[in-house]
């Protein structure tokens, strides 16, 4: 092949593949604009650019401006020195900005100055224009001529095509549309859309050009108004810049409308042999739409009544219409027959109608009827074997007719048999409000409070995918392997094969799966007429028509936008008690309030993005959230957290990645780890402390008891013992005198032993009782006197001797000392053997002294340690150690003994 042969191929490729491109239709395009009075800074719109993260950027004279679908976010003069935005480019790293004071770039919301220069080019690829026209070149950057040789040829190109020369020479010489005459005005801007359309704005408007055909369309939204900028996003929404009323933007809605039919309440929808769409209203009779525009009238007077109830098909594009008074058959020639129960129908109450073969169902209130030929053949009710005599939905299947009644679901087979459907076949629910079968032949059922069943030839399959309290009003299969359910508020789209998963009891895909159309999706109302049929029809173009309350909405089933980018999610403000904090912030806890605002950045339908929401952390799962855009916690526990936000846009594509931002609550003081340490080991302390305490009280207490049993044994080895001892001595003299006849100093000596024992009694009685030492009015230096004079020690030549300044001291050392003295004393009557005993008491500055030495037999210090029953020695110690005093004995034999005691004072 010779390089013009090639060329000249090239150039017809790139016309040929243009052409591929299907135009966008239109008529399905929506108008929403935004002004000063919405948040836009300024109303001159220069450039509109979108970033990676979703957000929309404006270029005003006023200042630049985010939107995320809802509200704009102004950077004004603190932002920029000169706030007159001319252009904006977007890129890998965020957003060029230019001003008339230089070029700015965005970057994570930071903005920095930048040394670029350029930002956008002038012409977009394939396209070039002026002020004057727009010129459609072979491919980007060629000129008129026959230089193709960069052309790219895509697969598919047949170069045998008929119109290969006419394509060819259409390359060749270039296609150009002039300020004028094509377009209507002065061109300020260009934009060849990924449909290959090109979107001109123009001073006075904006025009679309096909390049296919040549047409071009003038958008009526934009009629007079300076178009400056047009920009398409990601989702393929066109954004239109004008110079005077701000910021515009064209959407290609799922549902168009028919002008003429806005403000009539449709009831039923159907097609005839002739291609003509029948409108059926609820007070204005029929509307005739042919080529899908204008609405043509059919007298109200031609027909029972102008209360439209059903509708179905007839011969020779003729239509049935059932209406309360009764039956009528319409002509392609607009001639009207009626029919009423004066020709053999059971009720002239005509709810439902359905066309089988030559036959024609007719449902009322009092029965089924079939029309052959026109006339009544049959009427079938209760008695012929019907669940019901009030009949609904009627369908006919390859099997025969289904017929729902106010007593449950019926079918009559092809021979007429009758068979009836409960719940031991599997159907919930008897009311039936719409069946439908799909291109596999497949039959549909719903019913009032049991959802849709799936119908296997034996019985029902419930699948499960609408709740107990959707009421659906129709069911239409589209032929795409898709059923549509018209509902109380609302259509709703499903996946047949979904649908096959749930009622076989698979995973239920449909139910995260389900498509929901609205207002938003170009719904003139989201409401049915009441007593209408409600469900769609599929015209024969692919087009379902579905009657609502203001007119039609027709969706092009072939063509269908489908939005299927996830909506891009941005964290837009954490906020804790309306103070903005960072992602990972760590704050305080105490009674306080977390707000996060997110926003799902999809512009087809913002309205109809909704979002799930989790805090790991404290919620279990994830959180339906509907359409609300932020989320608030209160008293929040001590710990890490991480909020998670997913969205979905409104054709059920999920954003799984989502958005996130963490942060942590840090706990206070007394809820930290070395605290509540601490805080076990005092208690810890506390409760071993407690216990010790406890023990050493039960130590004490025990202690005391055995200290009194002690003191106790000292009192009586001290006083009853000693005085016992003492008056055994005065009784063995009396026998002595006794004996040798001295009755009057026996006399005597028992009265003097009289007195010892009533002494005795009374410091026994007082040391039981631990009576003060202060009670007796005698000094501690009396009592050691009249412990010393006593006749019991006499024997032993006692020698008393007192010194010092005498003070009083507690009656306690008194007694101890006294008791100290006594035992002493005691030993040596009973075993020293002494001739001579001195007892020195003597008061110094520091201590009283008390010193007993005799001149006895003595005895070893060892030895007397291990006797059994001798307490004397082990009774004075620990006396001296009750009142803290020094003891010390001292003894040898046959050299006497000296007690001495030291007492600090």
């Amino acid at each position: 092949m010779t390089r013009p042969m090639r060329n000249v191929l090239a150039a017809l490729v790139f016309l040929f593949t243009l052409g591929l491109c299907r135009a966008q239709d239109l008529r399905s395009l929506s108008h929403q604009a935004w002004s000063t009075e919405e948040g836009l800074p300024q109303s001159s719109v220069h450039a509109i650019a979108q970033t990676k993260d979703g957000y929309l950027w404006v270029a005003t004279e006023g200042g630049l401006a985010r939107f995320d679908g809802v509200s704009f976010k102004v950077y004004g003069p603190t932002t920029f020195p000169s706030v007159d935005i001319c252009c904006l480019k977007a890129d890998d790293q965020g957003l060029l900005i230019g001003t008339g004071e230089g070029v700015w770039r965005e970057s994570s919301g930071a903005f920095t100055r930048t040394a670029i220069a350029a930002l956008q080019p002038k012409d977009s690829p394939g396209w070039t224009w002026s002020a004057e026209s727009v010129r459609l070149m072979p491919h980007a950057g060629a000129e008129i001529g026959n230089d193709f040789e960069h052309s790219l040829v895509p697969k598919g190109f047949d170069p045998r095509s008929p119109r290969a020369k006419s394509d060819v020479r259409a390359a060749a010489n270039g296609r150009e549309w002039r300020s004028g005459e094509q377009l209507g005005g002065r061109v300020q801007s260009l934009l060849v859309d990924r449909n290959g359309l090109a979107w001109v704005g123009m001073r006075n408007g904006l025009a679309v050009i096909d390049a296919t055909t040549g047409s071009v369309t003038e958008i009526p939204f934009l009629k007079g108004d300076s178009v400056l900028s047009v920009f398409e996003d990601l989702e393929g929404n066109h954004w239109i810049g004008t110079e005077t009323s701000g910021l515009h933007i064209l959407r290609r809605l799922k549902f168009r409308s028919v002008p003429g039919l806005a403000e009539l309440g449709v009831t039923s929808v159907v097609q005839t042999s002739d291609g003509a769409m029948w409108i059926g209203t609820r007070d204005d009779g029929l509307q005739r739409v042919r080529d899908g525009v204008g609405a043509e009238p059919v007298p109200l007077a031609r027909l029972t009544s102008g209360v439209i109830l059903c509708m179905a098909p007839g011969p020779l594009g003729g239509l049935w219409v059932g209406t309360p008074d009764g039956l009528n058959f319409v002509g392609a020639n607009g001639a009207v027959r009626k029919l009423s129960s004066a020709d053999g129908l059971p009720d002239d109450y005509v709810r439902s109608l359905a066309v089988q073969g030559s036959s024609v169902w007719v449902g009322t209130q009092h029965g089924v009827a079939e029309l052959k030929d026109g006339k009544v053949a049959q009427v079938l009710t209760v008695r012929a074997g019907l669940s019901g005599d009030q009949i609904g939905a009627l369908l006919v299947t390859r099997d025969g007719l289904w017929v729902g009644t106010s007593g449950g679901l019926s079918t009559i087979g092809s021979l007429g048999k009758i068979r009836n459907f409960g719940a031991a076949d599997g159907l919930t629910g008897q009311i039936i409000t719409a069946m439908a079968g799909d291109k596999n032949g497949d039959v549909w059922v719903a019913t009032k409070g049991g959802g849709v069943s799936l119908f296997d030839g034996r019985q029902f399959h419930p699948t499960g995918v609408f709740s107990p309290n959707a009421v659906i009003h129709g069911i239409t299969a589209d032929g795409r392997g898709n059923l549509w359910f018209r509902m109380d508020r609302g259509i709703r789209r499903l996946s047949v094969v979904d649908l096959l998963e749930c009622a076989n009891g698979g995973a239920c895909p449909a139910k995260a799966q389900a498509i929901r159309y609205g207002l938003a999706d170009g719904l003139p109302s989201d409401e049915e007429v009441a007593s209408g049929s409600s469900g769609g029809w599929l015209a024969s173009d692919g087009e379902m028509w579905f009657p609502t309350r203001r007119g039609v909405a027709v969706a092009d089933t072939a063509n269908l936008p489908i939005d299927r980018l996830a909506p891009p999610i941005v964290i837009e403000r954490f906020s804790v008690d309306d103070a903005t904090v960072e992602n990972g912030a760590k704050i305080r806890y105490g009674p306080q309030r977390l707000t996060i605002d997110f926003a799902g950045l999809s512009y087809t339908a913002p309205g109809e993005v909704r979002y799930r929401v989790g805090l790991v952390g404290f919620d279990k799962d994830w959180v339906d959230a509907g359409a609300k855009r932020s989320a608030t916690y209160t008293n929040l526990s001590p710990g890490p957290y991480t909020f998670q936000v997913q969205a979905m846009n409104g054709d059920g594509v999920w954003n799984q990645a989502g958005a996130s931002v963490a942060f942590r609550i840090v706990p206070p003081y007394w809820r930290r780890w070395w605290f509540i340490a601490v805080l076990v080991l005092v208690v810890a302390a506390l409760l071993i402390s407690g216990y010790m305490l406890r023990l050493r009280r039960l130590q004490r207490g025990f202690d005391a008891v055995l200290a009194e049993r002690s003191r106790m044994a000292r009192e009586i080895h001290d006083t009853l013992t000693q005085d016992f001892v003492g008056t055994s001595v005065q009784l063995d003299i009396v026998a002595q005198m006794l004996k040798r006849g001295k009755t009057e100093a026996a006399l005597e000596q028992v009265a003097r032993t009289r007195k010892l024992v009533s002494e005795g009694l009374d410091e026994a009685r007082q040391s039981i009782w631990e009576l003060r030492a202060n009670s007796s009015q005698d000094s501690l230096p009396t009592r050691v006197t009249r412990l010393s004079e006593r006749e019991a020690y006499r024997g032993i030549g006692i020698e008393l001797a007192i010194g010092g300044a005498y003070r009083e001291l507690d009656a306690r050392v008194e007694r101890e000392v006294l008791r100290i003295a006594q035992e002493a004393l005691n030993n040596v009557v009973r075993h020293a053997a002494a001739t001579k005993t001195g007892v020195d008491l003597h008061y110094s500055d520091e201590a009283l002294l008390l010193t007993i030495e005799d001149n006895g037999v003595g005895f070893g210090m060892d030895a007397v340690a291990k006797l059994d029953g001798h307490f004397g020695l082990v009774g004075m110690k620990e006396r001296a150690a009750v009142i803290g005093a020094v003891l010390e004995v001292r003894s040898e034999m046959g050299k006497g003994s000296v007690v001495s005691l030291r007492v600090e004072v």
